[in-house]
């Protein structure tokens, strides 16, 4: 189960107690802290996906300041796909790891 799915989980729960006004049992509000630490815990990999993606952004800013450095000589594609490749392959593996936090 991702975020999106254990926030709305324990939202519709939270609603249906609220709306009933009936006591809430000891073992659903455990139910209710065990969903809220799986939730931090996939915020906490979400967070580290957004510095990832931080992190492919310094280097693609840094790659731009060298190609604009050299934008007076040719550059061989080759070179060029060597600076490109890793950090596209880092964005995907961020990219893969946002989306199952979400």
């Amino acid at each position: 189960m991702n975020i999106d799915k254990y926030l709305r989980k324990l939202q519709n729960e939270l609603q249906q107690f609220i709306g009933s006004g009936e006591p809430v049992e000891d073992e659903l509000l455990q139910d209710w802290q065990t969903m809220l630490g799986i939730v931090i815990l996939e915020v906490e990999a979400l967070r580290g996906a957004f510095q990832g993606a931080a992190d492919v952004h310094d280097g693609m800013a840094l790659m731009a300041k060298l190609l604009d450095s050299a934008h007076t000589d040719q550059l061989p594609a080759d070179e060029v796909r060597c600076l490109i490749e890793p950090l596209r392959e880092r964005l995907g593996a961020v990219i893969e790891d946002a989306r199952q936090a979400l």
